[in-house]
């Protein structure tokens, strides 16, 4: 999916939501480029969240929203 697409999914409530995995976006065999940290403003909407994958993203810093996560154990 787009930045776009991605940031106004993780926008919507899913209260079930308990894994997510946005990673390797940016890689030289993957034609999106990897997200700004601003596409994942909003995972804190997602209270259930357990695990979540961010890696080999080109993140140069955890997103301030993955600090609000109650419920997260695993953080890649």
């Amino acid at each position: 999916p787009s930045h776009e697409l991605l940031k106004a999914f993780l926008a919507t409530p899913l209260p079930a939501l308990e894994s997510l995995r946005v990673d390797r976006w940016g890689r030289e065999d993957d034609e999106r480029p990897a997200p700004a940290a601003d596409v994942f403003a909003n995972l804190g909407l997602h209270r259930a969240l357990e695990r979540l994958d961010l890696s080999f993203n080109d993140l140069s810093e955890v997103p301030e929203s993955v600090f609000g996560l109650p419920a997260l154990e695993e953080l890649d």
